[in-house]
């Protein structure tokens, strides 16, 4: 087993079974090592989480994250993003492409109408989406400046 996969409950569980290889992300063994701390992170965590991965957005998700997907668990785990949440892909797909770009999102209120089996539900979540680079992204560095002081002749 996969030490960034050793925990998450129900969740990380299957994680650690699902055949990956046949998604885009292909085998864990292979993943780059920001996405294995983030999932294992997201695994541990007591917050519903979620990371979308990939042109794909591959969903992986933990245990607090199930009841938002409700009859969609355990089918959702390694499905496209936007395969999985269809009915909100109006409103997220602005926000998800924002965010591969870059762009961090934080929102304190977005409203989604979401497919239940009883009737669609208005649901309200806080949420932020920030992008994790490849481990091999280099930032630009902006050189250090120093300069001597000089003295000034009045």
């Amino acid at each position: 087993m996969l030490a960034f996969m050793d925990r998450g409950g129900e969740t990380g569980a299957l994680v650690r079974a699902l055949g990956w290889q046949s998604t885009l992300l292909g085998s864990p063994l292979h993943w780059p090592p920001p996405l294995k701390t983030l999932v294992g992170v997201m695994l541990a965590a007591e917050q519903p989480m979620f990371v979308a991965r990939g042109h794909q957005r591959t969903l992986i998700h933990n245990d607090r994250y199930v009841p938002l997907l409700a009859d969609r668990h355990p089918w959702a785990l390694g499905k496209p993003f936007f395969e999985v949440w269809a009915e909100a892909s109006a409103a997220l797909t602005p926000l998800f492409d924002q965010v591969f770009s870059g762009v961090p999102i934080h929102m304190d209120d977005i409203e989604l109408v979401l497919d239940r089996p009883v009737k669609p539900l208005e649901a309200h979540f806080a949420s932020s989406y920030t992008l994790v680079r490849p481990a091999s992204t280099r930032y630009p560095r902006r050189p250090a400046r120093w300069r001597r002081p000089v003295a000034r002749k009045r």
